[in-house]
């Protein structure tokens, strides 16, 4: 069950021009809820441990489906165990709860006490977990500096040996079998590709000059770089004259 949130905007005006305040916001809300990340562990390796944990959990629980890491850890976590709950023990509870009006309010409040009771035990839980790490980090990455160093060094090193090794005796032979072919096609293709990125660098600066001296309000402006972005994707398109460039070295 997600959090609900309710936003009021104390703006004065007429009726048309709340709405369309209130418009502008929740779309300020939907970008941001579509590319704010959770507020999950800061360190990646904790991070990382969790999610793979978390969604093998899932996997073995038989939760499939497609989900999304929205939430804190324990709040995941808790959620889990809920719908866990739900599926498994709840059934019977519910059925016991009398029918009629009242039926819905009583169980909105046997899940939000099964949220809140879920809830606390796991984020008590959670916390001494994170704490019992983190109490142990500094140990376990001196110990893994220790035990993995020498390895990472030798490896670094047996790499540089083998590349050294194989660079001098390959790239004698792949000079000697590519400069005859590969330097007539650069010479034949830089003059026009030169030529097609300044005609790209001109198209461009052209269009979003018309584009920023048409535009008077910012929602002709981004009207005008979205019809641009569709633009440059045609045949004839603002990007015309520098495809003419390529086409001259085929």
């Amino acid at each position: 069950r997600r959090r609900k949130w309710y936003i009021r905007t104390d703006t004065e005006g007429s009726a048309e021009e709340k709405e369309e305040l209130r418009k502008e916001w929740v779309g300020v809300f939907q970008y941001s809820a579509r590319y704010a990340n959770a507020p999950l562990n800061p360190d990646p390796v904790m991070q990382y441990a969790f999610k793979r944990a978390y969604r093998m959990t899932r996997w073995r629980l038989g939760v499939w489906g497609w989900f999304s890491y929205d939430r804190t850890e324990e709040e995941q976590l808790g959620q889990m165990i809920v719908d866990r709950c739900e599926s498994s023990c709840m059934a019977e509870v519910y059925a016991k709860i009398p029918g009629g009006r009242l039926e819905r309010k009583i169980r909105a409040q046997i899940q939000d006490g099964l949220d809140k009771t879920v809830g606390a035990a796991v984020g008590a839980t959670w916390k001494v977990a994170v704490q019992g790490i983190e109490s142990q980090k500094e140990t376990l990455e001196s110990k893994a500096r220790e035990a993995l160093g020498p390895i990472f060094e030798k490896q670094a090193e047996l790499s540089t040996t083998v590349k050294d090794k194989i660079v001098g005796i390959v790239s004698p032979a792949l000079e000697e079998l590519t400069k005859p072919i590969m330097t007539p096609i650069c010479n034949c293709l830089m003059g026009p590709l030169v030529a097609a990125y300044k005609q790209l660098v001109l198209s461009y600066h052209k269009r979003m000059t018309t584009i920023i001296s048409e535009g008077s309000t910012p929602e002709e402006l981004e009207k005008g770089i979205n019809y641009f972005n569709r633009q440059i994707r045609w045949w004839w398109g603002p990007m015309r004259p520098a495809l003419r460039q390529i086409y001259r070295a085929f």
